[in-house]
C-alpha cells in the first residue's frame, strides 16, 4: 500500500503545481456574456460582446458592446429591444492576474477583477464603486472561500463572497461573476439576475447555448414556427416537417451514435415529406436549419410489423 499512497501524494502535488501555473486570463476576442436580470416590474436579457481592440492612450484595450431587450410586467409579450453600443473596454494584466476596465465616457482605468484574492480579502475596484453608488458608502463584499470548478476540461479558480446586501455570489477565473460581467456586487432581493451563459470562439463554456440576444429571439421564433409530425412515429410511412412560411428550410438527420442518415424525401411549398422506410426503429435527431438558425427535434421511430 505504501507505493500506492506515495503515488497518490505525488499525483496530488503535481496537480497542485500544474493548477497553480495554469492561470486562465480574460478572453481577448470572440467572447460573449449573456445576462438575465429582473426587478419587481420588469425583466431583461442582454449581452456583452467583444468587438475588437482600441487604443486608449498608448495602451491596447478590448472593446465591449451591449444590446438586449426589456419586458415590462404590464406588457410581457411586447419586449422592447435596444442597442447600447459601446459600453467600455478592458485589458488583461496576465502577470498580475488582474483585469482593468475603462467605462464609456471615462478616461479613468479601474480594477475590474483581481484573481489573486484570498479568504478575508475585500473586493475592490469598479465592482465595489458601482455597488457603493447603488447601496451607499458603507457597502462591502468579502471573500468567504476559494475553490475550483471544471470548465470545458480545465479547472478554474472560483471565489465565493458575501456582501453587506442580501445575496452572496461567486467569481470564476477568466469568466467573471456569476451575476454578470459588470454586475458582480449589485444584486438584491427584488433586483437581481444571473450570468445566463458565456461563450468563447462560439463554444459555450458556462450556462446553456450562448447566442446574441437577438439570435435567441430568432431561435425561439424558428422553434415555434417549425412543426414535425407525427412524433412518435408508429407504423407511419413518412414524417412531415412543416413551416408556416417558406424560408428555405434545410434539414439533416442523425442517429444517436452521431451517424448522418439520408432518408428519401419530397419537398412541397412549405414542407418536407420524409420517408421512414430506410430508417430502422430508433430515436433520431433532426437538425432544422432556417434563417441561419439551427434548432433540433428528437424523433422516435417505431414500426410494428
Amino acid at each position: 500500500m505504501k507505493p500506492l499512497h506515495l503515488t497518490i501524494v505525488l499525483t496530488l502535488l503535481l496537480h497542485s503545481f500544474i493548477y497553480k501555473a495554469q492561470y486562465i486570463p480574460f478572453p481577448e476576442s470572440n467572447a460573449l456574456w449573456v445576462v438575465s436580470w429582473g426587478t419587481s416590474y420588469q425583466s431583461s436579457m442582454y449581452h456583452y460582446e467583444l468587438t475588437g481592440d482600441t487604443l486608449l492612450g498608448l495602451t491596447n484595450y478590448h472593446k465591449l458592446e451591449s444590446a438586449g431587450k426589456v419586458s415590462y410586467n404590464f406588457a410581457p409579450n411586447d419586449p422592447q429591444f435596444y442597442n447600447a453600443g459601446y459600453v467600455g473596454a478592458y485589458r488583461n494584466d496576465t502577470l498580475a492576474k488582474k483585469v482593468f476596465y475603462i467605462p464609456k465616457d471615462s478616461v479613468t482605468e479601474m480594477l475590474l477583477y483581481d484573481f489573486n484574492l484570498a479568504v478575508g480579502d475585500t473586493v475592490r475596484g469598479y465592482m465595489e464603486q458601482i455597488a457603493k453608488d447603488k447601496f451607499g458608502p458603507t457597502f462591502f463584499a468579502v471573500i468567504d472561500s476559494v475553490d475550483s470548478v471544471l470548465v470545458n476540461g480545465s479547472f478554474r479558480k472560483r471565489w465565493h463572497f458575501h456582501s453587506s446586501v442580501w445575496l452572496p455570489g461567486s467569481i470564476i477565473e477568466g469568466i467573471g461573476s456569476t451575476y454578470g460581467l459588470l454586475e458582480s456586487l449589485i444584486p438584491r432581493f427584488d433586483d437581481n439576475g444571473q450570468l445566463y451563459c458565456y461563450s468563447q470562439d462560439g463554444i459555450s463554456l458556462y450556462g446553456g447555448s450562448c447566442l446574441l440576444v437577438t439570435d435567441i429571439e430568432k431561435k425561439i421564433a424558428v422553434e415555434n414556427d417549425v412543426m414535425i409530425y407525427p412524433n412518435p412515429i408508429v407504423n407511419a410511412k413518412s414524417i412531415t416537417i412543416n413551416t408556416s412560411r417558406n424560408k428555405n428550410i434545410k434539414f439533416e438527420v442523425y442517429s444517436l451514435l452521431g451517424k448522418r442518415c439520408y432518408p428519401n424525401f419530397k419537398k412541397n411549398k412549405n414542407e418536407f415529406i420524409v420517408e421512414t422506410s430506410s430508417l430502422p426503429n430508433s430515436t433520431y435527431l433532426f437538425l432544422i436549419k432556417k434563417e441561419e438558425i439551427v434548432t433540433q427535434k428528437i424523433i422516435v421511430l417505431k414500426q410494428i410489423k
